[in-house]
Formats: C-alpha cells, structure tokens, sequence
C-alpha cells in the first residue's frame, strides 16, 4: 500500500485530515471547539476549519498585509502579533515585495530575506495570547511561524501546554541557515514526556508533524495503533530521529 493510499485510509476511516499542509485529528473538533492558527497567512487554515466545523478560529499573522487580508467574521477573529518568547515589540521582514511570507528571525541566519524592509510588530508570548482570549482549553493549535517555533514552544509552560488537545507543526529544519534541528527534536522529547502522541507525517524533515495530547484526549485505538505502525514503518525507511 502506497503513502497515498494510507493516507486516504486514515481521512475516511480514522479521521485523521489534513488542511493547507497541517494534518490534525478530526475526530477532536465540533463546532464547540477553539482553534489557534498561529502563521495564520491570510486564513486559509481557519477558513477551513471554519466552514467544516463551525468552529471558532483565531488567526493570528505578524504580516500586516497578510493579516489585513484576513476574512474575520463572527467565528474568525484575527490578531497582527508575532508569536515569540515574549511579549516585547519584535522587528519582521517581509520575504517579498508583496508580503507572501516573512519571518522574525537573526538576518544573518535568513539571508534571503535580509535586502526587504523590517516593520515593527507587536510580539506575545503563547501563555499570554491565551490569557488574552479567556479560552481555558484549546482544541488545536496550528503552528507555522517561519522558524520561530522553537522559542515559542521553548517559552510555554508546562501548564500551558497541557491545556491544548492537540498541535500540529511546520518545524522550519528543512532551511538549513536557521540550524533548528537540535531544538526540533528537543520540542519533541519535552511534549511527549508531557503526555503527547507525536507523529510526523513529511519525513525526513519535520514539516508535518502532529502532537494529541493523550491526557484530554480519547484517541480509539484503532486510530493509535494506525499511527503507531506508520511511525514504525518511516523510522524504518527514514531512521529512529524522523
């Protein structure tokens, strides 16, 4: 059976689903749920959901343009901040003219993106983001935040993480100027020893990878064991750090 095969195996039958690029468990969300879409873009993410669950979404994009492109609505609210280690005014620059991507980063580690103009936004810390909604459990939070993850998820408490049913990551690895592969698999010894299932769905690298929070979640065990056995199979293929 093909990587294509398995996956449409698990959307149909396991509820395991996949929305611009992020794979998250379904079978967690109603239209009761809160979703965080951190790197939001210009939505698509929370559209998604939006329109699938009737959820509520909160969009959160440290590009201006992008973040103005936002749709809100009465279940998508959006917030121009750049998620990070703390809460201090932070400097982003754009990747392009246009504002299709950036990143708060070390311009000597994203020369790329080094000649485009630097703007000053709003930096928050996750624990205080989540203050700032009142919302006490978190059904999924989406990361994509251009290699920032790591302080993001470093900064986190332990009580704050234990708060959200699940977290599916782009981790940034696949750019070597960023040398973030230490802190990837750090990230991911800490929120397994805090109870997550993690599974990574884009080896070699990291740039799907999906956490359920064993302790508030009641995961079938069908669906784990499916997991399980595709965890083995790539570890086998792709080797024990995948």
């Amino acid at each position: 059976m093909s990587w294509v095969d398995l996956r449409l195996k698990a959307q149909k039958r396991l509820r395991i689903d996949n929305a611009c690029g992020h794979t998250y468990y379904a079978g967690a969300l109603s239209d009761k749920s809160h979703v965080i879409d951190l790197g939001a873009n210009i939505g698509l993410f929370s559209e998604s959901l939006m329109r699938r669950f009737g959820c509520h979404c909160y969009a959160v994009e440290a590009s201006p343009d992008l973040c103005e492109a936002i749709h809100a609505n009465a279940l998508i609210r959006k917030f121009n901040y750049a998620i990070n280690d703390n809460d201090l005014p932070v400097y982003f620059t754009r990747a392009d003219a246009g504002g299709e991507a950036g990143n708060i980063m070390d311009r000597e580690v994203t020369p790329r993106i080094s000649l485009q103009p630097k703007i000053c936004i709003q930096g928050r810390k996750l624990e205080s983001f989540l203050k700032e909604l009142g919302v006490p459990v978190i059904d999924l939070i989406k990361i994509d935040i251009e290699g920032a993850e790591i302080a993001a998820l470093d900064a986190a408490t332990d009580d704050t993480l234990r708060k959200i049913k699940q977290i599916t990551v782009e981790f940034h690895d696949f750019i070597p100027e960023l040398k973030i592969s230490s802190g990837v698999h750090r990230i991911i010894r800490r929120l397994e020893s805090l109870g997550f299932f993690y599974f990574n769905f884009a080896p070699p690298y990291h740039r799907d990878c999906l956490f359920l929070n064993t302790g508030v979640l009641k995961i079938p065990v069908h669906t784990s064991l499916f997991l399980r056995s595709l965890g083995f199979y790539f570890r086998l293929h792709y080797g024990k750090n995948t």
